[in-house]
């Protein structure tokens, strides 16, 4: 207890020790009235020392006045005195007094008690802002006085850019610092009856009261990004964020405050969508687009439990002579309420909402358990490929699931692949480089999906475990028939027609003729696609090509060497009973042709021995002679290829009669 405590406390005693001693002196000034003043001492001390003090302070106090009194002669006193109805009065009110004063000491202190605890609650003691709750209830009020003062209202609804990286980087201790900082700046730039209210961890609500228009609304959303994007000094570091700001206005955007909310979010988050660190006004399309988005979230969360995903196939063929070599698993959701909703809109969702680690595991197990079911079925082994989020990739769980899903089928890893995209490999390069050799020990093959439209780095393909490159559909469908050039320009003009930089000796173009020189350009497409499987070739990566829609890509890409492609020109993703009526006709077909060689071997051998024989004893047939014509014709038509001279040409493959399979 500090020494300003102990005299507030001794205070009344000096007091009443003063009044005693100088009670002669009060008597002379004041007659008749000078226990009044005793009065005034036992209020203080019933202030000072509470209701049970007080009450002691005027009992004792009013003895003192009157054996102080009766001692100089003042007054005659005795205790039966006490009895009469004037000194019954006299101690009443000193006994009183100090009671009274002392229990409304202590209401008052018990209020203030009450008010600090309700403005801690109110205010965030981090920040200086409301807490949402008392924002929410002022901006009610506020906007209750704005519709019956036909006025207006702007709220802003401010997200920090890039503070989960400050404090996941410095700690929680600098990130709490910055945020006080950003409570300062946000209080420091609105007017004193504008509100500032916290309702995230890194996102705060800003009213303003009184604003109708959007330029005066966007005059303050453009000074708090100004403001909030200049360096922060905490503790000597100097710490970068940005803001993304959403406005609606009132009555235009909503007219209670939870529609004012929602309108403002919808705004900021088409900030976030297009680069950050700016403010944006709520608009019908955007409000819509998150309306959506809220729908699917809500409806998304339900869609596991109530069996509402569902798994395509669609086949991946050999180029070479049309047969199939796997699928690729494809994640669709049939909602009862909003119909076939495409991966490229759920997906992300499922990413921010936190769903995409038990949806991936699922679609993972449901892979390989439907290829387990097509093995035990005894159709030919095929490979099944599985796109895998990168959220779902870079989980710490994630190659446990993917073992798990081949213990329990029982694949064998060799026939699953895993795609992973190139962001993979950017968000956290030592994870993702751990995980892959994981995979490869394991057996498992990986495939770099969607190749050439991230962050390609041809030292990720030199490093890392990658097998397949995926040639992404947004270039296969480039590739559209050009006219060809025409022949005997100057200087360059060779004697087929074709131009003489057209004439290669490799093994990736047919004839030694660049494909782009037989079938034409298509302006950028093109070029990319050779540049990519011709470096694929040399790092001795297996090609696959994404959405081939038609005759001329098919062909195109055969002659550059590429191994597989998939797309609707060879079958849309099937169900898995088409699938697997698919892979049931291509183990029969496969079959038929294993007992059709074994009985083509056995008609050539009886061939050979009949021509043996024919030869009447000759043990050993002259260099010069060669083979009898017939079984070396044989043996020179059952290995070449067919050859497709043009690029209009339909060679007799497998899929022609699975074409757009429904």
């Amino acid at each position: 207890m500090n020494m300003a405590s102990w005299f507030r406390r001794l205070l009344p005693l000096v007091t009443w020790a003063a009044f005693l001693l100088g009670y002669q002196q009060v008597s002379d000034a004041a007659g008749d009235y000078a226990p009044l003043v005793g009065l005034g001492l036992v209020a203080l001390s019933g202030r000072m020392w509470g209701a049970i003090g007080g009450l002691s302070a005027g009992i004792v106090g009013y003895f003192s006045v009157q054996v102080r009194a009766y001692g100089l002669g003042i007054s005659a006193w005795q205790p039966l005195d006490l009895f009469a109805v004037d000194q019954s009065f006299a101690f009443v009110a000193y006994a009183g007094t100090g009671l009274v004063i002392g229990w409304f000491r202590k209401l008052e202190r018990n209020l203030r008690h009450e008010r600090a605890v309700s403005q801690r609650a109110m205010v965030d003691p981090l920040t200086g802002a409301l807490v949402r709750s008392a924002f929410e209830e002022r901006l009610r009020k506020e906007l209750e006085q704005a519709a019956e003062g036909n006025g207006g209202l702007a709220l802003l609804f401010v997200d920090l850019d890039r503070f989960k990286f400050v404090n996941d980087t410095y700690g929680h201790d600098i990130g709490d610092k910055l945020l006080t900082a950003v409570g300062k700046v946000l209080r420091d730039n609105v007017r004193t009856n504008d509100l500032v209210g916290r309702v995230g961890g890194d996102e705060f609500m800003v009213a303003l009261p009184g604003v109708r228009d959007e330029d005066s609304a966007a005059e303050i959303a453009r000074s708090l990004v100004r403001e909030l994007s200049a360096p922060f000094t905490v503790e000597g570091r100097e710490l970068q964020v940005s803001a993304s700001i959403g406005v609606s206005l009132y009555p235009r955007d909503g007219t209670n405050a939870e529609s004012l909310l929602h309108s403002a979010d919808s705004a900021m988050y088409q900030v976030k969508q297009g680069g950050k660190n700016s403010f944006h006004f709520s608009t019908v399309e955007v409000r819509t687009r998150l309306s959506r988005r809220l729908e699917l979230e809500r409806k998304l969360r339900n869609a596991l439990p109530e069996n509402q995903l569902e798994v395509v196939y669609q086949p991946q063929v050999r180029l070479s002579d049309g047969g199939l070599v796997g699928f690729e698993a494809l994640l669709r959701w049939r909602s009862p309420e909003l119909g076939m909703v495409s991966p490229a809109e759920f997906v992300p969702v499922a990413e921010d909402a936190g769903l995409i680690a038990s949806i991936g595991h699922w679609m993972l197990r449901e892979s390989a358990m439907q290829q387990r079911a097509w093995q035990r079925l005894g159709y030919a082994p095929v490979r099944m490929a599985v796109n895998v989020s990168t959220l779902q990739f870079h989980q710490p769980s994630f190659f446990d699931t993917v073992k798990g899903a081949l213990a329990d089928s029982g694949v064998d890893p060799g026939l699953f692949e895993i795609e992973v995209t190139e962001s993979v490999l950017v968000r956290d390069q030592e994870l993702a480089v751990k995980t892959l050799r994981l995979l490869r020990r394991l057996g498992v093959r990986i495939a770099l999906d969607d190749f050439g439209t991230g962050y390609s780095s041809l030292a990720y393909l030199q490093r890392l475990p990658i097998r397949t490159l995926k040639i992404d559909q947004s270039f296969v469908q480039g590739l559209v028939p050009h006219p060809l050039r025409a022949s005997g320009h100057a200087g360059r003009a060779t004697g087929s027609g074709l131009d003489a930089d057209a004439v290669v000796f490799n093994s990736s173009s047919r004839l030694g003729v660049r494909p782009s020189a037989v079938f034409g350009n298509a302006p950028g497409a093109g070029p990319i696609v050779e540049a990519i499987a011709a470096m694929a070739h040399k790092l001795g990566k297996e090609i696959v090509a994404e959405g081939v829609e038609s005759a001329f890509q098919r062909n195109f890409l055969r002659r550059l060497g590429v191994d597989l492609a998939q797309g609707y020109f060879f079958s849309r993703p099937m169900q898995p009973a088409q699938a697997e009526q698919l892979l049931r006709r291509v183990t029969m077909e496969l079959k038929s042709a294993r007992v059709d060689k074994e009985r083509q071997e056995r008609s050539n051998d009886e061939a050979a021995s009949g021509v043996w024989r024919s030869l009447g004893g000759v043990r050993e047939i002259p260099a010069s002679r060669g083979l009898p014509e017939v079984a070396g014709a044989a043996m020179a038509t059952s290995h070449v290829p067919v050859a497709y001279e043009s690029a209009d040409a339909e060679p007799d493959v497998k899929f022609n009669d699975l074409l757009l399979w429904e």
